[in-house]
């Protein structure tokens, strides 16, 4: 039992590193160059599609169900290439923090910290390191009817 304890640990510590790490493991070539990308407010939509399209290769983690990841929520950092994505496998509810940014004429991602849901409907930290919280936030849902982002009314 106790090396099963102890195979679990190490294991979580070597995901942990992995997706955590923020050095690169590999210095950019010279043809490599990463630009922080600025978004406009009404760029937010669009940016939310390519999110969540690419969800099930942004997760560190690996879904449960049968139709893979599905993104429910988008909050992006205003004025910061920074966004909370809130989504589900319809087993279990995940919440992670990004940096977005362009390298090679791409929108890369890169995972700042994970959240799980509370008992309360909060998110409590789970890996990585959250931003300070003075962020002002604007937050998008999915609307099926109109199949596109749309700012959620507060």
């Amino acid at each position: 039992m106790k090396t099963a304890i102890i195979a679990a640990v190490l294991f979580l510590m070597i995901v942990g590193v992995y997706f955590f790490t923020t050095e690169p493991a590999v210095a950019p070539s010279p043809q490599e160059t990463i630009t922080e990308l600025y978004v406009a407010a009404g760029e937010y939509p669009s940016l939310a599609g390519k999110l969540a399209e690419s969800i099930n290769e942004i997760s560190p983690t690996p879904y449960l169900g049968d139709t893979g990841w599905i993104v429910h929520r988008i909050s992006f950092v205003l004025d910061r290439p920074f966004a909370y994505l809130e989504y589900t496998d319809t087993k279990v509810a995940l919440r992670l923090l990004l940096q977005y940014y362009y390298k090679d004429s791409g929108i890369k991602t890169k995972v700042l910290a994970t959240f799980i849901p509370t008992e309360h409907g909060e998110w409590e930290l789970d890996h990585g390191k959250d931003l300070d919280g003075r962020q002002r936030l604007v937050n998008f849902i999915f609307d099926g009817n109109a199949k596109q982002w749309m700012p959620e009314k507060q």
